[in-house]
């Protein structure tokens, strides 16, 4: 190349800085990240015009030389050997090399030496800074197909296309296409970046959208991911997080304004103090607790439940009954649940009677245990006939099964110890709540009853208003429901008991929490966990097909490059809710489907939206002496096909399963026919049914179920003009989020 006086001896070579970005796939080994980095911050000098050349130029000329660092601006190497400058249109400038002192006549810069622009009959120079001005502002970007320019004459708030968010200060905008304008930050973002201490892959800046899972959420603010705006990804893992949250880019304070700008900073911690005031007395006067910030200590909650329990062995009623002993005089005295018909006391041995079945029942402890406790991994379950949970220490009430039944009933230590009444429950404080129990002589037995809490069915004991004309009912986990919790997937903030009075999501399920609804929430963050996914879910499960436990996920599970598949119900997981997960087998099952273990067989609890077992309240297995055969009480699963008289799916619905043949009828359909038919042998499969009533009838009783079942149905689904120097784009080096 020769341009009057300006060569050089060997071949110069196109290089593009950015092709590697334009089709980047990370899952391709052969690309190292430092390379990428390195790349992204390259940065040499141009022999011409004597300015940088940087990764944001995208072409330049290179020496082909390798010992050579030759280097030269795509643009300086395609100007014109005249040029027509507007601001002396009245000669016709000649590139040259000059070898004396000049200044430039349009930025009256001094220089030595140098190539100019210039008129042999005036003098007049412009050096090349001020010639490709425009080029030096122009950058390209692997984000964008077109050149961006940038003008700092317009410096108002404006959009930024990449983060969503409105900035001051300089953007850079695309000629072709006229709505696309990027803040210089969101521009000088590093491409690859690593979050110290949150995940130990390097994330990707990503443009494209295409590949991400709906409904994903940032890993670091739990916000929701717009598949309009960029962010920062690791795909091995599906980690995905906002610029602001990656780069901490705003104040501390921003994320309960979902990351507002720095703007608008004094105005939103005004209205946030504002607000906090607002809650501090709406919740004195209501009485639903004390308003709460981030950080609180231990000292000011010392009987604070820390959730998830670490396994199902764990029960909250020992810890909220000795809390709520605090309230009642000799809680040891305490008149137990079935102390009339059982003639229970502490520490006494013996058997005793229970006016429901007039069996003896025994108290067993660590000496006298003859018969084994609630065990997954066996498949034995043992389950208490009040709070329905697993009993798996001693001391406890049992039943024994005798040959001449198939009655077993058992009941903890501390259920046979709850308060006959409950004052000033914090979710009905208007009322007394009055000890109520479920016996099989109960249409409750085998459908349960709304917990007004939980909103799951229950079939054990509970409490329910004393009060006339108020059915206000909860199972008795329900009646001693904490105000106030800690949980590990939000820790160190707490977590408190509210009535939204608004529609939203819990953060762990998706499931739409009603306004109607109790939940838990942390008022700094705006954290919501619905009531069941927050003190249902144990920490760990086990599983008798894994030999390791399995553990509570809240995020996708890094390094986990599969797709996810519950091993109980065999249906897709969706990782971004939390599920269960052993790190050691790679081995996910639904929260919902956690319950099922003891089953083995597959249901499609992940078809619901629930976060637990619809079920988990319902105590299932006994054995019913109906007519013509015996049948089972349990949770219809898809082999057990159509229901004998509605001809509806089992699947997922209380039965009725015989014994002895393959049949089953829903718990639904055989209370309506009781109701209209108490007499007539509504238990025969629906062949017999229609020949001894009659078709007319048997519709009349599909219809009447249809609408039943469609009832319970519905109640569980809800962005100096030639200055002397120009300014470039540098990658931003931007510390981790704390």
């Amino acid at each position: 190349m020769e341009i009057h006086g300006i060569q050089h001896q060997h071949p110069l070579i196109l290089e593009d800085l950015q092709s590697v970005y334009q089709d980047y796939e990370e899952d391709d080994d052969e690309l190292d990240d430092n390379d990428l980095i390195a790349k992204q911050k390259f940065k040499c000098t141009c022999d011409m015009c004597g300015l940088e050349i940087d990764w944001y130029h995208r072409y330049y000329y290179k020496c082909s030389e390798s010992s050579c660092n030759y280097s030269l601006h795509k643009f300086c190497v395609e100007m014109p050997k005249t040029l027509r400058f507007p601001a002396h249109p009245i000669h016709t400038l000649l590139l040259k090399k000059g070898s004396d002192s000049w200044s430039c006549h349009a930025c009256l810069a001094e220089h030595q030496d140098g190539v100019c622009y210039h008129c042999s009959t005036c003098n007049y120079a412009v050096d090349l800074p001020c010639v490709t001005f425009v080029e030096q502002t122009t950058i390209h970007h692997p984000g964008h197909p077109h050149p961006l320019f940038s003008s700092t004459l317009d410096t108002s708030l404006r959009k930024c296309f990449a983060c969503g968010k409105k900035h001051e200060g300089v953007f850079y905008h695309c000629i072709t296409c006229f709505n696309f304008s990027i803040h210089v930050d969101c521009v000088t973002l590093p491409f690859k970046f690593l979050i110290q201490n949150l995940h130990s892959h390097m994330l990707t800046l990503s443009y494209s959208f295409s590949l991400i899972p709906d409904n994903s959420k940032c890993r670091i603010c739990r916000m929701n991911i717009s598949d309009e705006l960029w962010l920062y990804k690791c795909s091995k893992c599906r980690y995905y997080v906002h610029l602001d949250c990656a780069t901490s880019r705003g104040e501390p304070f921003m994320s309960i304004f979902s990351r507002g700008t720095l703007a608008f900073s004094f105005l939103s911690v005004c209205i946030y103090l504002e607000i906090q005031a607002y809650e501090f007395a709406i919740s004195i006067f209501s009485g639903m607790g004390k308003a709460h910030d981030a950080n609180f200590t231990a000292t000011d909650y010392p009987d604070l439940l820390h959730c998830p329990l670490p396994d199902e062995s764990y029960n909250i009623l020992p810890h909220q009954l000795a809390i709520k002993g605090k309230n009642y005089k000799h809680f040891d005295q305490i008149r137990p649940l079935f102390s009339r018909r059982l003639g229970i006391h502490s520490g006494h041995m013996g058997l005793y009677r229970d006016s429901r079945h007039e069996h003896p029942l025994r108290l067993i402890n660590t000496s006298s245990l003859r018969i084994p406790l609630h065990d997954p991994i066996k498949r034995i379950k043992v389950i208490c006939d009040a709070c329905v949970r697993p009993i798996t220490t001693t001391p406890f009430y049992f039943r024994e099964k005798r040959e001449d039944d198939n009655c077993d009933f058992y009941l903890h230590d501390w259920c046979a110890r709850l308060p006959t009444k409950l004052e000033k429950h914090p979710c009905h404080p208007q009322h007394t709540l009055a000890l109520f129990y479920v016996t099989p002589d109960d249409d409750y037995f085998f459908t349960g009853f709304e917990c007004s809490i939980c909103r799951l069915r229950c079939n054990g004991s509970g409490y329910v208003c004393s009060t006339s004309g108020c059915d206000y009912r909860v199972d008795v986990n329900c009646g001693f429901i904490p105000e106030n919790i800690t949980h590990e997937s939000h820790p160190n903030h707490l977590l408190s008991l509210v009535d939204p009075k608004s529609t939203i999501a819990c953060d762990a399920c998706d499931v739409i929490i009603n306004g109607s609804e109790l939940c838990y929430r942390c008022s700094w963050c705006d954290f919501y966990l619905d009531n069941r996914c927050a003190l249902h879910l144990p920490n760990t499960i086990k599983n008798k097909y894994d030999k390791h436990p399995l553990k509570l996920s809240y995020t996708p599970i890094e390094n986990h490059k599969s797709q996810y598949f519950c091993e109980v119900c065999e249906e897709v997981l969706n990782p971004e809710k939390w599920f269960y997960h052993c790190l050691e087998c790679g081995q996910s099952i639904h929260s919902a489907c956690a319950p099922l273990i003891l089953q083995s067989e597959q249901d499609v609890n992940s078809l619901h939206v629930e976060g637990v077992y619809m079920f988990l309240n319902m105590k299932l297995g006994a054995l019913i002496q109906f007519q013509p055969e015996p049948a089972h009480f349990l949770a219809g699963v898809k082999s057990h096909g159509p229901c004998a008289i509605c001809r509806h799916e089992l699947q997922s619905s209380l039965i009725f399963k015989y014994l002895n043949f393959e049949a089953g009828i829903h718990v639904s359909c055989v209370l309506e026919i009781g109701k209209l038919f108490e007499e007539a042998g509504y238990l025969n499969l629906m062949n017999e049914v229609e020949d001894s009533m009659g078709k007319a009838i048997v519709d009349k009783i599909r219809k009447s179920t249809e609408k039943l079942k469609h009832q319970m149905t519905a109640e569980r689904v809800a962005l100096t003009f030639y200055p002397s120097r120009v300014t470039r784009p540098v990658t931003g080096h931007w510390k981790a989020v704390d």
